[in-house]
């Protein structure tokens, strides 16, 4: 149970910072008047500061007490009902700020607000709570109090220790059994070809082998330092792991090199290490290094820098970052072992030999035990261990449908050696991947779209802007990337995947609050506590299927994942009945399915802000979903019988991802309203912080691209455009004048503008351009002779037949020189990719 609740604790430390800061927000001090609310919410905020205070305390007890560990997951659960009450609070508070004229109270509830508000302090301007809301608060409140009685019972008290990561792993050594390592000869041919190579500088050289937890990276060092051709004067081998001390560290590399290095003054370590190493050709394995302490690792190389200019130094490490901070040529990345080299170590290790032929009876079930391993060599040797010398059917079967966090801790040490990964993560980044236990295994996803579903959750509040921020959840994603928790997909570069037991770790870590369903919803399971849900659709969705939602009264998440290219079956009481009644949903999605309509209920839904309903079978949404204030996400792509959007969309102000791709219907942009009487087909009336909309296949919007007011939209960074009906009347884009479009876009993708001709001039007014796309537009043929703006680092061109000949160097095109400065330049025809300058 360790991982579970030290990682609550490090979560619930960010969970409460959130929690100080909407707090001590000045709107909602407002909101609330100077009456007993307001002094309530101050004692809160007073409680809080008492808990966090002995968080680090709890996380260092709850391994060794089963009490603080469920104390810390009921806090988890108080904690999660708290963010819900505060998001519900600032709801309301933009609701009063879009409200021109105040609404008469009820007389009764008016009552009962007036006497906790202070009585007279009641005015037009202060927002009344309802008896539902005070009685959430007067219900967590005495929910806080039992909490604070708890924890003096536990004797908790303030600590700022560090936790101790319980599962640390052992030093490694540089011996290597060759015969019991399977799988990685190419590898070590490719790697000794690295360590081989003729360098252009005399720099000693850095190559590092980057790779998840349990790959292979300290086997593959192994197998280099230990093979025999390889010819160095002096070789070093140092298990680093998690504390690069650089006194401990340099000690060690002498140490190895016969020298006792018995000084404690690093100066004189380094110095006799410099002159060990001077002019002498040197082969040094770091293994396992984790820092990124950039002047941590300048002050340890310096000594190096004196070697022979073949000397090589091998680091591995589980991320990119630390590839890059080294100066490393280009990190060696080690794959995943075949399903059959697989086999080969779980039966050495289970069975001694590295087949099954004297155990036939168990090649079915090791066949399935080792799908699960998904290429990683530490799990097919850690199960053959679990197995080693029980050649018994049953128990095989066992293992092979157990959960990997219920097999024996003492010879499985798959998630430990994962967990170690999990435990470096700040806690900012320890939430956004314990989310991603909502993701199915086996299936790619989109970086974007899970940017924007931790964008609805609030994991990426940027405090400084003082609003999510889609761009600090890029910067997320990339450090994960980075550390090996999502891998770029073999079949599609633009999609990510998950290691299965990268996602086995995050049901783990967020066991008591995701779930997903893959087929019947079981019983079993404790739903009250779940915020995070998905499932993948069966192609008949009957309501059985769905009874047990009814329990997760808390939901914020609600995902479809759908298998098919089609739509699916979905009964209508779960959008009718149990939609309505997941009152804390934050994100919604419920693509690939026949669904014709919301209900009008969807409007209370007050926290929603992530709505998708792609490829579904929707004609129009109901002008409730204008109270949907918190709404920053709406997905309607390929919704083919859509005709209409609402009319109050345009109140949606923190709507900032607009997607009605494949709108076919599509009639017409939501009216403006001027004056009660005169009824005009805008955009203008769209929301006026989007930052990100996509338009394309429209057929029947009719309204000619220069009325739409797109330069309104100046928070506008990503823009889409294809196959729109009034885009077949242009000849030249955007207008020369640069009114069409705002000067805030960043990407810019056109498609299907079947008579454009020319790129015109007006492109250059585009000052923060970095990206733009033109795909199928046949009869484009010009650029603008001033070129493009400085700004822009990527040119796509796709199927653009007349402009091919005309944009290569190779082929003396006349705008080779107005495109040349550009970094990344794509030109392609049908599958016919030609790369003309990349990055």
């Amino acid at each position: 149970m360790e991982i579970v609740t030290a990682v609550g604790g490090s979560i619930l430390s960010v969970c409460f910072q959130g929690l100080f800061d909407r707090l001590s927000s000045i709107d909602l001090k407002k909101y609330v008047g100077q009456g007993q609310v307001l002094a309530q919410l101050k004692k809160w905020e007073k409680m809080l500061q008492r808990i966090y205070v002995v968080l680090g305390d709890a996380e260092e007890k709850q391994t060794a007490d089963q009490s603080v560990e469920i104390w810390l997951s009921d806090l988890r659960d108080l904690a999660h009902d708290l963010e819900d009450i505060m998001d519900e609070l600032a709801t309301e508070v933009q609701r009063r700020k879009l409200e021109d004229k105040p609404v008469r109270p009820n007389d009764k509830v008016h009552k009962l607000l007036s006497a906790m508000c202070g009585g007279a302090n009641l005015n037009l301007n202060t927002i009344k709570f309802n008896a539902e809301m005070v009685a959430k608060i007067e219900e967590t409140s005495a929910r806080l109090d039992e909490i604070i009685k708890q924890k003096d019972e536990l004797h908790l008290t303030e600590s700022n220790r560090r936790v101790s990561h319980a599962t640390e792993r052992p030093p490694s050594i540089s011996l290597v059994n060759e015969a019991k390592v399977y799988g990685r000869e190419e590898d070590k041919e490719a790697m000794l070809k690295l360590l081989n190579a003729e360098t252009s500088d005399a720099q000693v050289s850095v190559i590092s082998i980057v790779g998840m937890g349990g790959l292979g990276k300290t086997t593959l060092a192994q197998l280099v330092y230990n093979d025999p051709m390889l010819e160095f004067d002096l070789k070093a081998w140092v298990s680093v792991g998690e504390d690069f001390d650089v006194f401990r560290v340099t000690k060690t590399v002498l140490h190895q090199l016969g020298d006792g290095g018995d000084d404690n003054d690093l100066n004189l370590l380094q110095v006799k290490l410099k002159q060990k190493l001077s002019w002498k050709k040197f082969l040094v394995v770091l293994d396992d290094v984790w820092t990124q302490n950039y002047e941590q690792w300048t002050l340890f190389w310096g000594p190096f820098e004196a070697g022979a200019s073949q000397s090589r130094v091998i680091v591995t490490t589980r991320s990119q970052d630390v590839s890059l901070m080294m100066g490393a040529t280009p990190a060696y990345s080690l794959k995943k072992l075949s399903h059959n080299e697989c086999m080969s170590v779980f039966a050495q290790h289970a069975l001694g030999a590295n087949n099954f032929d004297d155990h036939l009876e168990l090649k079915e079930i090791g066949e399935e035990i080792v799908k699960r391993c998904g290429g990683l060599p530490l799990a097919a040797k850690a199960l053959g261990g679990i197995l080693k010398g029980k050649p018994n059917p049953d128990l095989w079967k066992e293992v092979m449908s157990s959960e990997m966090w219920e097999l024996p801790d003492n010879r499985n040490n798959i998630l430990p050696a994962l967990k170690l990964s999990y435990l470096h993560l700040p806690p900012l980044l320890k939430r956004c991947f314990s989310y991603c236990a909502i993701l199915p295994k086996d299936r790619e996803f989109d970086r974007n779209e899970l940017v924007l579903l931790w964008m609805a959750e609030g994991f990426l509040y940027d405090k400084k802007k003082m609003k999510d921020s889609e761009g600090l959840g890029q910067n997320y994603f990339d450090d994960l990337l980075s550390r090996s928790f999502f891998q770029q997909s073999n079949d599609n570069k633009s999609k990510y995947i998950m290691h299965d037991l990268i996602v086995d770790l995050a049901c783990f870590v967020s066991r008591e609050i995701c779930f997903h369903m893959v087929g019947k919803l079981q019983n079993a399971k404790s739903f009250a506590k779940i915020r995070h849900s998905s499932f993948i659709p069966h192609f008949m969705n009957t309501f059985q299927r769905f009874q047990s939602f009814y329990e997760m009264k808390n939901l914020r998440t609600l995902l479809s994942w759908s298998r098919y290219v089609g739509r699916c079956y979905l009964t209508s009481k779960v959008v009718h009945e149990l939609v309505p009644k997941l009152k804390c949903l934050r994100s919604l999605s419920l693509t690939h399915h026949v669904i014709e309509e919301l209900p009008d209920s969807i409007g209370d839904l007050k926290h929603l802000r992530y709505l998708n309903l792609s490829i579904t079978l929707i004609k129009g949404l109901p002008e409730s979903v204008d109270k949907l204030l918190n709404l920053q996400t709406l997905k309607l792509h390929h919704c083919y019988e859509l005709i209409e959007l609402p009319k109050g969309i345009c109140n949606l102000l923190n709507l900032q991802h607009l997607d009605i791709i494949g709108t076919r219907k599509l009639k017409e942009m939501p009216p403006h309203i001027d004056c009660g009487a005169a009824i005009e087909c805008s955009i203008e009336c769209l929301p006026p912080n989007l930052t990100m909309l996509s338009m394309g296949a429209c057929l029947n919007l009719k309204q000619p691209m220069l009325e739409w007011g797109l330069h309104r939209l100046t928070s506008l960074r990503k823009l889409g455009i294809g196959s729109m009906k009034s885009s077949g009347d242009i000849i030249s884009f955007p207008d020369d004048d640069g009114f069409l479009l705002p000067t805030s876009l960043t990407h810019l993708f056109i498609a299907g503008f079947k008579n454009l001709k020319s790129i015109s001039m007006g492109i250059q007014k585009l000052t923060s351009l970095e990206k733009l796309e033109i795909w199928r537009c046949p009869k484009l043929q010009s650029f603008p002779a001033e070129g493009f703006p400085a700004t822009l680092e990527c040119l796509c061109i796709d199927n653009c037949p007349l402009l091919r000949d005309r944009c290569l160097k190779e082929k003396g095109g006349d705008y080779w020189p107005i495109i040349s400065h550009i970094p990344a330049l794509l030109y392609a025809i049908k599958q016919d990719f030609t790369v003309v300058q990349q990055m």
